[in-house]
């Protein structure tokens, strides 16, 4: 017999209508998340504590892409190491 447990997640991405938000409830019945420090900032003069889900992407893909990847030399991609060949 298998068991699974459940955890509701609730996210908050902006504060529109937050004052009709239950939130001692909410807080009971699911884990709050946010996107950033500062909604979670926000979200404590509601009296919640929201663990924060960084939004957007990660530095690491900013960088630029090796041009010779795929393009007929063997190589390792300086982003997600994937190596291609042409």
């Amino acid at each position: 017999m298998h068991l699974f447990a459940v955890y509701p997640v609730w996210n908050a991405n902006n504060t529109f209508g937050f004052e009709r938000v239950p939130w001692q409830e909410l807080n009971e019945a699911a884990t709050i998340t946010t996107v950033s420090r500062f909604m979670k900032q926000k979200m404590w003069d509601f009296g919640v504590d929201p663990r924060v889900i960084p939004n957007g992407i990660g530095t690491q893909w900013l960088e630029p892409c090796d041009r010779n990847v795929g393009s007929g030399s063997s190589g390792t991609c300086s982003i997600c190491g994937s190596t291609r060949t042409g």
